[in-house]
């Protein structure tokens, strides 16, 4: 009888084992496949999130369309700007009258420029070199600088003044032949009580616009 039950007892803890590793077994397939699950989800959203990542770049580096407006806006500041330019060679500029000096040979006066944006002739280099390209600058304006003169840290300029300077009539500039590189822009000014139009060509150097020749039509 003794011998039985200690045969029944093996019996039973054999088979509790074998349960007990078939319990483990599953369990681990479980985690497994949850693990699987859990990586394949992972790939997803960094598949999204890469996706999504490369649409905001796009997005981000696409270059806004130009549009007419954009080149009237850009027409008329360098419109102004040449007429500035062609005022500053023509003496007509602002100045303080009772701070003024000759030249040597006494043939010339210069008065100190109050225009605050130009306090030395490299301040007028610059404004020149910012709107006009090189080209119109030495055809049209290769004098200019001559007309000033600096002292005590001061920009003073000839005041014998000629005629100069654009009388435009704030009509909106007619933009045509427009390229990624250029257009043309026929702005209407006051000619001596008339109005005439002048024809302005304008390129892009080193992707700053600048007005490149002029012309009355």
């Amino acid at each position: 009888m003794k011998a039985l039950k200690i045969i029944s007892i093996l019996a039973a803890a054999s088979m509790l084992t074998v349960l007990s590793a078939c319990g483990s077994s599953d369990n681990s397939a479980e985690e497994s496949i949850s693990s699987t699950e859990s990586s394949e989800n992972t790939a997803e959203s960094s598949q999204t999130e890469d996706n999504d990542t490369s649409e905001n770049s796009d997005a981000e580096t696409e270059e806004p369309q130009k549009s007419e407006d954009n080149y009237g806006e850009i027409s008329k500041e360098l419109m102004t700007a040449l007429n500035d330019i062609d005022n500053l060679g023509g003496g007509n500029f602002s100045y303080d009258p009772s701070d003024s000096f000759k030249s040597e040979d006494g043939q010339t006066e210069y008065a100190l420029v109050t225009d605050e944006r130009f306090s030395v002739k490299e301040d007028i280099e610059k404004y020149m070199e910012n709107n006009l390209t090189a080209g119109l600058i030495a055809e049209r304006y290769s004098g200019l600088l001559d007309r000033y003169a600096e002292k005590d840290n001061k920009l003073y300029g000839d005041t014998a003044a000629k005629g100069s300077g654009f009388a435009w009539t704030g009509a909106e500039p007619v933009i045509s032949d427009v390229t990624e590189k250029s257009f043309t822009v026929d702005a209407e000014y006051d000619n001596y009580g008339e109005v005439s139009v002048m024809e302005i060509k304008i390129v892009s150097e080193n992707g700053t616009w600048k007005i490149d020749s002029f012309s009355a039509q």
